[in-house]
């Protein structure tokens, strides 16, 4: 098949598709659930499929790593965490990196080998990261969980506003390893309800928020 003749289209095509998947990642990292897997899952997997049908091998190779751990989302096989997110947003960066190289004018391939194997770790994980025994929660931390929203002690936890018109409703539906929803919501100081805490174990075991510096800085301290 000429691809040469077709490389146009791909491209442009393509980029719709990346410009769907950074939208729906981004609306995963805000906390959606399975409507914005599922619209990662479609468009990827059109991605590949239209990198096979042109050859373009490491269009082909680094969508399909990518399904796959975007099919353990979606059947609940792995969780969504900030190191699978992470690992998401580095993914599709290459994906489009793979694309441009692949449809320039001197066609060059993509050596997507080493994350490829980061997608193949991060879909190994059996349980993802989040509060373990070496965080065990302590009377201290019970104090930093009451403490006001947007505290620094907050930020070493995954907080967020309910959804409803009080804040009711967890903020998505996410459910917990254990059965039962993975939010459990907090109760103010003055006895007021408050915001909702992720825990995708147990409620005594919220997910720490691997994005702040004091939670890495105590896990290699560990």
């Amino acid at each position: 098949m000429d691809t040469g003749r077709y490389a146009k289209l791909f491209l442009s095509e393509s980029r719709e598709h990346l410009t769907e998947i950074n939208s729906a990642l981004l609306e995963l990292e805000r906390g959606g659930s399975d409507t914005a897997i599922a619209r990662l899952f479609r468009s990827v997997h059109t991605m590949k499929g239209m990198g096979a049908a042109m050859g373009y091998a490491s269009v082909g190779e680094l969508s399909h790593e990518l399904e796959g751990l975007l099919d353990k989302l979606r059947n609940g096989t792995i969780a969504v965490t900030r190191p699978i997110i992470d690992t998401l947003f580095a993914s599709v960066d290459a994906l489009e990196q793979a694309v441009d190289l692949a449809t320039a004018s001197t066609p060059q391939q993509l050596d997507v080998k080493a994350i490829i194997a980061r997608i193949q770790q991060a879909g190994s994980e059996e349980t993802p990261q989040t509060l373990t025994s070496e965080f065990a929660i302590t009377t201290t931390d019970k104090r930093e969980q009451a403490s006001s929203p947007g505290s620094p002690e907050r930020e070493r936890f995954w907080f967020r506003r309910g959804r409803g018109g009080g804040g009711e409703l967890p903020p998505n539906d996410w459910r917990s390893i254990f059965g039962g929803r993975a939010w459990t919501r907090t109760t103010n100081a003055g006895g007021s309800p408050g915001e909702w805490y992720l825990h995708l174990f147990a409620p005594e075991q919220p997910d720490l928020n691997w994005s702040n510096p004091d939670v890495r800085r105590e896990h290699e301290d560990v």
